[in-house]
């Protein structure tokens, strides 16, 4: 019964880990191997299978490709999702998902991030760091790449929410951040528009606050603008 015990714990050990991973709360996981799975394995009622379209599918997880291409659409109310890869292409009804969408592990360089709807935007969340927008979502599943459909075309998404979080806050830009959008300028260069706080500490004995508004490149991570009142910039100057 001992000699038994060891190799008991392993299996229940190696049994819970690969239902973690299974039951994580994400509709389509984009995995380390850059495997695209829909978790119908996740789904644990035919109501939500209903609710995403795929009831027809086998009864377990339907994995495509590692380069497959997937699109968040959002139109009025309705929200789809599309997977294009050498296996065809799968189209989801996301529309009354509550939870996450997409979820990315984290690989090599490929950061991990995940993706939901609220209300008319998408949330881009990386940590505790949320990016909001409007803008068609398109992940490379092979590359781990996130880019957005604009007006003006698709633009890469190369500076991720956190990244560009804790670079304003670690050059004293902004002591803390109330939203964080993306957008596109009128050139048609992408940017994350954030609004923020910054608090500047008067001879050491308590902090001045005012609000701040800065531009900057999701492409570079390059701060293009920074709007805050003339005398909040002036205390910067002096109590650096």
């Amino acid at each position: 019964m001992r000699r038994t015990l060891p190799g008991l714990l392993v299996f229940v050990l190696l049994y819970f880990m690969s239902v973690s991973v299974v039951y994580s709360s994400g509709l389509v996981l984009i995995n380390k191997k850059g495997e695209v799975i829909v978790k119908v394995l996740g789904i644990t009622s035919d109501e939500k299978m209903k609710i995403v379209g795929i009831s027809t599918l086998e009864s377990g997880n339907s994995v495509y490709s590692n380069n497959a291409q997937v699109s968040l659409t959002l139109t009025g109310e309705d929200v789809r999702v599309d997977i294009k890869s050498a296996d065809g292409v799968k189209t989801l009804n996301a529309t009354d998902w509550n939870e996450e969408i997409v979820e990315i592990e984290e690989r090599g360089d490929v950061k991990k991030i995940s993706i939901q709807r609220q209300d008319n935007s998408f949330l881009i969340s990386q940590g505790v760091v949320v990016a909001k927008t409007q803008f068609p979502i398109v992940i490379d599943s092979l590359r781990g790449e996130l880019s957005v459909i604009t007006a003006t075309g698709s633009r890469h998404i190369l500076r991720y929410p956190q990244e560009v979080a804790e670079t304003l806050k670690n050059t004293k830009i902004v002591s803390i951040y109330d939203n964080i959008k993306i957008t596109e300028r009128e050139n048609g260069e992408l940017i994350y528009e954030v609004r923020g706080e910054k608090a500047i500490k008067i001879l050491g004995l308590f902090n001045v606050r005012g609000n701040v508004d800065v531009d900057v490149s999701a492409s570079s991570g390059e701060v293009l603008t920074i709007n805050e009142p003339l005398w909040l910039k002036i205390l910067g100057l002096i109590f650096i």
